[in-house]
């Protein structure tokens, strides 16, 4: 029988039985997930009271002898109205803006990194500047705003309003832009390196100057090119490969102080999975002792951490792709049969054999994940992005493929299509796919 050994952190007490080749790299991935626990820094609180008194006052304190940079991090504004506040140079990093109006406000050189702002609105909002990184904007109405050498890397822009926006010169590599509005809205000399505007509507916007490459996804789902550059006034730039992430038995490692972006370069780089920051209050003890709880074989050939991680909760686990530094996912082998994955994030994963029987993947960023082999019977892939996914020898029969996006994906004979056929060289040309001949 293995040994059994206890881990003391936190308050908390784990208990596991392990293989002594196992011990080391166990302990490592604990340190990962636990040294990443720390909360946030907490926001003044004497400056959420005087925010409570309303504009004028607020306003008023900015102009007179107030902080220069308003520490707001972590603050949970979640339905505020901040029209026209005077935010400039604020630390919002990690605040809560969801449903917020902050339209006309002032957040130029605003800190905005990691925050919640799903479905706020922004409208006519100064973020010259500002630093949104990681930042959560999905449905947001940003319509007017004035973006202006911004930066937002790898923030999720999916579904909102920018009509009219400007982003001039504004750093926009790996930004999530699918299905927003962007018409009229100006990119001009942005960096949309490896940027994602499928089904966007990206009528009149203005890209002159604008640094594209091969990784830059288009609204009609096809890649950047040189040609399509130089047709729209952006300049193209060939990726330079980034070395790829390091791979860990149980958990991914990451250095101390380690927060810089990935180079939008590496389409491939993923994130790190399996730490995350989490405010204590609002952390049940429960919560995260099940993150411990290994549901599969000791043995398994996956990441248990990223495993539990990723089926215990969807939108935890992107955001920690968005804001966390890069590292390889490894789900080989793992069974996600019949759970929901609904819009998970799995660029670059490695899902090989992996059983996805009847699995939610609709709007699932699969961009070139390794499927060779996964069983995918009648999973749900309505709306997912397969561009560039290795499916030698995948199994899709019955699967929901409406709206998929198969731009670049490797196909080969042994691939089942959702009909029940094997993949064919002109079915692969049909669908923009690469036959590889087994």
């Amino acid at each position: 029988m293995n040994p059994m050994y206890t881990i003391n952190a936190m308050g908390f007490s784990f208990r596991y039985f392990l293989p002594p080749s196992r011990v080391l790299p166990f302990l490592f991935g604990a340190l990962v997930i636990l040294g990443s626990a720390a909360p946030l820094a907490a926001a003044d609180q004497s400056l959420l009271l005087k925010l409570r008194e309303g504009r004028q006052a607020w306003n008023a304190m900015r102009s007179q002898s107030g902080p220069e940079h308003p520490d707001l991090s972590g603050a949970d504004l979640k339905g505020r109205k901040l029209m026209e506040y005077d935010l400039h140079g604020a630390v919002l990093r990690g605040a809560d803006l969801s449903q917020t109006n902050l339209s006309g406000a002032d957040l130029k050189g605003a800190v905005l990194d990691s925050v919640t702002a799903v479905s706020s609105i922004l409208s006519s909002a100064n973020l010259q500047g500002a630093r949104l990184n990681g930042a959560d904007l999905a449905s947001a109405v940003l319509d007017g705003a004035d973006c202006t050498g911004a930066v937002l890397v790898r923030a999720d822009l999916r579904l909102s309003d920018c009509t009219g926006a400007v982003f001039h010169g504004a750093d926009l590599k790996e930004v999530h832009f699918r299905e927003a509005q962007l018409n009229g809205a100006d990119l001009g000399n942005a960096d949309i390196r490896a940027a994602y505007f499928w089904r966007a509507n990206t009528d009149r916007m203005r890209l002159q100057g604008a640094s594209v490459s091969e990784t830059t996804v288009l609204d009609s789902g096809s890649y950047a090119t040189a040609r399509w550059a130089v047709a729209h006034g952006a300049l193209f730039i060939a990726d330079i490969p980034a070395p790829p992430p390091a791979r860990t038995a149980v958990a991914p490692g990451v250095s101390a102080g380690e927060t810089a972006a990935p180079a939008a370069s590496s389409s491939a780089a993923v994130p790190l999975v399996g730490a995350q920051s989490v405010r204590p209050e609002k952390a049940p003890r429960k919560g995260i002792v099940n993150l411990w709880q290994r549901t599969g074989p000791l043995n398994a050939p996956y990441d248990a951490i990223q495993y539990e991680s990723l089926k215990k909760n969807v939108t935890r686990w992107n955001r920690m792709r968005r804001t966390e530094s890069p590292v390889a996912i490894n789900l080989r082998e793992a069974d996600f049969a019949g759970k929901n994955l609904f819009g998970a994030d799995l660029r670059g994963a490695d899902l090989s054999a992996a059983g996805m029987r009847l699995t939610d993947l609709g709007d699932a960023d699969l961009r070139g994940a390794d499927l060779r082999g996964a069983d995918l019977r009648g999973a749900t892939l309505a709306g997912a992005d397969l561009g560039g996914a290795d499916l030698c020898g995948a199994n899709l029969w019955r699967a929901n493929m409406s709206r998929t996006r198969l731009s670049g994906a490797r196909v080969s004979g042994a691939t089942v299509l959702d009909s029940g056929k094997k993949a064919t060289p002109g079915w692969a040309e049909k669908h923009d796919a690469r036959y590889i001949a087994d």
